[in-house]
């Protein structure tokens, strides 16, 4: 009988011991599986980690896109203005149209920039020398010209276009100007030979404000014509 005991524990203890075994295996198993992969919870953490990084990287790209245009934008306008200055100043000549009427008096193309297809008279009658109103840069409703002012009136005339003088701005920017009153047009003229600064035809007696502004951003940088240094700035 105690024989017959003493094999019924050991067989019992081989089969716990095989029980455990079999469990710390199922064990190891199941842990393994679980190790090998994503929870959704884990997945969806590391897609909005993700997104929100790859979203400020964005955001802050365009914003330094946006600010380098806007300050080329006004430097570009800044360094057109001193050209002028300096064509001014320089006495630069102009081809200017010499045109008359049958009695001699200057006919409609007068003093205009001579340019090719501007008129059949004017294309005859073209002459190299500085216009007497100088050069300037007309700013209306942000359309921005410079022309010669061949006629001596100090403002922008059909005719008197500078072609061959490009100012380029990079998209999105649009050029203003800062006035007292609601009119948002101007026409500043450098008189030679000493470059004098005009206003709307009008002598300058205080500073002068462009705008430049980008319209997505709505940030702005402003350029200062001072007329009593001759100083140009952006601000």
């Amino acid at each position: 009988m105690a024989r017959v005991l003493e094999n019924m524990n050991h067989e019992s203890g081989i089969w716990n011991h095989g029980l455990r075994k079999n469990h710390n295996s199922l064990f190891i198993i199941h842990n393994s599986r679980k190790s090998a992969g994503f929870t959704l919870l884990e997945l969806l953490v590391s897609i909005s980690i993700f997104v929100i990084i790859t979203t400020a990287v964005v955001i802050n790209y365009r914003s330094g896109e946006q600010s380098a245009q806007l300050r080329l934008g006004a430097e570009n306008l800044a360094s057109t203005l001193r050209l002028l200055q300096t064509m001014a100043q320089s006495g630069k000549t102009v081809e200017l149209c010499d045109t008359q009427d049958a009695d001699g008096t200057p006919d409609q193309y007068a003093n205009q920039v001579c340019t090719v297809g501007s008129g059949v008279n004017c294309d005859s009658a073209c002459t190299q020398r500085v216009p007497t109103g100088g050069y300037g840069m007309s700013i209306v409703n942000g359309a921005v010209l410079l022309f010669a002012d061949g006629n001596n009136n100090h403002v922008f005339d059909t005719g008197e276009e500078l072609a061959n003088v490009k100012t380029d701005f990079p998209q999105n920017i649009v050029i203003g100007v800062i006035t007292e009153t609601e009119d948002a047009q101007l026409a500043i003229v450098f008189l030679p030979p000493d470059a004098e600064i005009l206003v709307n035809g009008a002598q300058a007696a205080s500073n002068v404000y462009i705008t430049a502004q980008h319209e997505k951003s709505g940030d702005n940088r402003t350029i200062v014509v001072r007329p009593a240094s001759g100083r140009i700035d952006v601000k």
